[in-house]
């Protein structure tokens, strides 16, 4: 693996994945390392607030580490 970071922007979809799921549990080391930097946008971390606060995604607590 190089050197470079790949930037990228994960939809909601893919975060609630992330969170509730084990499929994409290999993302954590990829942002973790510094391989994947997560890009966002306000409307983003907005939509992922909503989703979470949902009755059924109730006990999820979002961490969202935003690297410049």
């Amino acid at each position: 693996m190089t050197n470079k970071s790949i930037k990228v922007i994960f939809d909601t979809n893919v975060w609630i994945s992330f969170l509730i799921g084990k499929k994409l549990s290999k993302l954590k080391q990829y942002i973790s390392n510094g391989s994947i930097v997560i890009i966002t946008t306000e409307q983003l971390l907005i939509e992922i607030e909503v989703v979470t606060g949902r009755e059924k995604l109730k006990n999820i607590s979002p961490v969202i580490v935003l690297k410049n």
